[in-house]
């Protein structure tokens, strides 16, 4: 059976009650009210998004947030290749895993929202039916890593198969056909037989990715975004001190073609937006660029 997403996560119901309560659980004037003479950025525009976390948990959840990206990316694919890149992102997943306690930083996080959702106090237009619904959803999710005996991915770690190339990852070339031949032979099966053997170890941290899922798009759609133009690449604004933030995002139209560098400290972030170069280290633009900016602050 093909995993969904993020088992028992309602993402409809999700964005239908951030939408109704992103402007109580933001309240700084400068986040959402839009620069003057700002050139508005329209939906249809292709947007390039770059992140910055501003503690230790959020970047470990981001990256962690990537491999399962990539896992996703290819476990449907049926070349052997997609087999292979498959396997290699859920060894990053375990090694991840099992070098940082995932699992008591994601009950952590999912209690901290919890928390934050129920402190919000009753307003017009805050339905409160939609705000029980998601913290119901973020307790489900609570429940389900508490439930994983010990470590999360100690299941990955106990399999035989993952264990072979597990201990021959760390050498170039070591997971070749020379030297694991049971992988090989697994490789040269049907589509349909490898795709069910890594759905099948993808479940595994199925409560993982859920809850992932669950508090890193909360974070990111709780705060509304501002238009905001850097003068001539750059940009910095204060930050109130009395808010904790988890994440600063930067979306720029990628017919700018530049890249945001994002500074960000306990009082103030800074963006350089910079020109883009596969030859040498990039430089500030010198020109102006409109951008939207959002501070997470859930």
């Amino acid at each position: 059976m093909k995993l969904a997403p993020s088992e028992g996560y309602d993402y409809n119901m999700h964005h239908l009650v951030l939408n109704r309560m992103r402007g109580i659980l933001s309240s700084a004037d400068a986040i959402t009210t839009p620069a003057d003479d700002t050139p508005a950025i329209t939906p249809s525009d292709n947007f390039v998004v770059f992140e910055q976390p501003l503690n230790e948990r959020m970047r470990t959840l981001m990256r962690l947030e990537f491999l399962f990206d990539k896992l996703m990316h290819f476990i449907g694919g049926e070349a052997e290749w997609d087999s292979r890149v498959s396997m290699d992102a859920l060894l990053e997943i375990l090694n991840l895993l099992n070098r940082s306690d995932i699992k008591s930083e994601l009950i952590k996080e999912v209690e901290r929202q919890i928390a934050a959702l129920e402190r919000i106090p009753d307003k017009p237009g805050i339905d409160g039916s939609l705000r029980t619904h998601l913290v119901r959803q973020l307790q489900d999710s609570l429940g389900r890593l508490r439930n994983i005996n010990g470590m999360a991915g100690n299941d990955l770690k106990r399999n035989e198969f993952m264990r072979a190339i597990s201990q021959r990852a760390s050498t170039p070339g070591g997971t070749s056909p020379v030297d694991l031949p049971n992988v090989h032979f697994w490789l040269q099966q049907e589509a349909s037989v490898r795709g069910e053997f890594l759905q099948g170890l993808l479940t595994t941290v199925a409560p993982v990715k859920s809850a992932l899922d669950m508090v890193l798009n909360l974070i990111r759609e709780s705060s509304p975004a501002s238009d905001e133009i850097a003068v001539r690449g750059s940009y910095s604004r204060n930050l109130e001190p009395e808010v904790t933030y988890q994440l600063v995002r930067i979306l720029v139209n990628a017919r700018e073609r530049c890249i945001a560098e994002i500074s960000t400290g306990k009082y103030r972030t800074s963006i350089r937006f910079l020109e883009p170069s596969t030859e040498e280290r990039p430089k500030l633009v010198e020109r102006d660029i409109p951008f939207h900016i959002i501070c997470c602050r859930l």
